[in-house]
């Protein structure tokens, strides 16, 4: 995971890219909601690995293919579940 991090020393700066919803081994999560689960979950130990963590994030931006508005539950049940507020059906 370290090739999608960067950093700038001074004032930290981190930038992080391309963290998917795959696990240590590569195997793709389950479903929209396990997907963006493992992704922030990426992210956080991305972060981690940086010096920082996800209660630094400024700005964070999510791309999903053929996105429809009936997604977001779903989406949302995995940032839920990344945050350790439930687990994903």
């Amino acid at each position: 995971m370290s090739s999608h991090a960067t950093a700038a020393r001074g004032d930290v700066i981190i930038h992080i890219s391309g963290q998917v919803g795959t696990d240590d081994t590569g195997a793709v999560a389950e479903g929209l909601a396990a997907q963006t689960e493992r992704a922030i979950l990426n992210v956080a130990t991305a972060l981690e690995a940086a010096g920082a963590s996800v209660g630094d994030v400024a700005k964070s931006t999510f791309y999903v293919v053929d996105w429809e508005p009936s997604m977001m539950e779903e989406l949302a049940r995995g940032g839920a579940a990344a945050r350790g507020q439930g687990p994903v059906p």
